[in-house]
This record gives structure tokens, sequence and C-alpha cells, in this order.
């Protein structure tokens, strides 16, 4: 391209221009972006970069006007079968630990319910722990079911998934939950 006779403003005077302008490419395998003349390219952008297309963006995402269609498969592992147990024995008003199991770095969704029911005239307790933060909480009363559930985000690294419970006395309580997680496929 050559720009002989064309004018531009250089140091704020205004300025004839004769030459070439030196030419500075975008290449795909860099994020620079260099100062200068760019001459483009008619296939725009995924021209010089063929991994900007919408299947390795993810849906619902718009980059340089690429609308993306990339979902992610995942599937659904259990870390504890629905599992029925009662109390034990021993000191009563302590949180103690009925089921703890470890999620993975890789989950994506962590899942867990719980069901409590505890002998008439007893109450009791029961929580979910997160990487020992509690996620979710609920008294059982007499003999009548109270259930707990939660449902978050992994946290990206390994941590631990528990059921807890507390009661007020150490007649039976029986508990039945599960935990879930979910990863890629």
């Amino acid at each position: 391209m050559n720009i002989n006779g064309e004018f531009a403003s250089i140091n704020g005077k205004l300025a004839i221009i004769n030459g070439t302008p030196p030419l500075k490419a975008i290449v795909a395998a860099s994020e620079a972006y260099p100062k200068g003349w760019h001459e483009g390219d008619v296939g725009g952008l995924s021209a010089i970069e063929t991994n900007l297309a919408p299947a390795n963006i993810k849906k619902t995402v718009n980059i340089f006007g690429k609308a993306g269609t990339f979902e992610q498969a995942v599937s659904t592992t259990e870390l504890q079968a629905t599992v029925s147990f009662p109390s034990t024995s021993g000191s009563v008003d302590v949180w103690k630990s009925k089921i703890s199991k470890t999620v993975p770095a890789a989950a994506m969704q962590v899942q867990a319910y719980l069901v409590l029911r505890v002998s008439a005239g007893s109450t009791a307790q029961m929580r979910i722990l997160y990487n020992g933060v509690e996620k979710a909480i609920d008294t059982g009363v007499g003999n009548t079911p109270e259930g707990l559930s939660w449902n978050g985000a992994g946290i990206g690294s390994e941590a631990s998934l528990q059921f807890q419970e507390k009661a007020n006395d150490i007649n039976t309580i029986s508990y039945g939950g599960a935990m879930y997680y979910q990863a890629p496929a």
C-alpha cells in the first residue's frame, strides 16, 4: 500500500506523508497486538485463529460476534448410596459425624440429602457440612421425619462432605441419606 501525498497529523502539525508504512502481523499463537498498520484478513479473526469457533466457545457466550455452542457433558457420581443407620449411644448434645466422604477436585456441583426420624419424646439435629462449613441444619422432633438437603458448587479442590447429628438423649435416631457430585464426563 502506497500513501504518497496523504495528509496526517504528526505531533499536532499537518504534514504530507509519502512512502509505504510497515505492516504489522497479527499472529494466532500470540496475544500481542503490535502498534502499527494491519492489513487485515478477509476471513476475519477466525481466519487468523482457527480455534475461534462456536464449538470452542461456551454456550451463551459471545466472543467477537461468534456465539458459543459448546456444552460440557457431565456425569453424576454417587459418593454414598442411600443408607439408614441408628444413632450411637454416648454423649448427648455433641455433633457426631455419621458419614464423611471426599468430593474430588473435578466436582462442579455437589448434592446431599438427609432424612431424620427420632424416637417419640426425643429431639435431634442434623447438618450437612462441605469442607468444614455448615451448609444446612434442621431439627427433628418426635417420630415425624424431617428432611434436609443442600446443593452447591464444587470448590475446585478436594473437599469433605459430611452428615452430622446431635441428640438431646440417646434414644434411637434413624437417618437416611445420599451424596452425589457432578463432574465433566
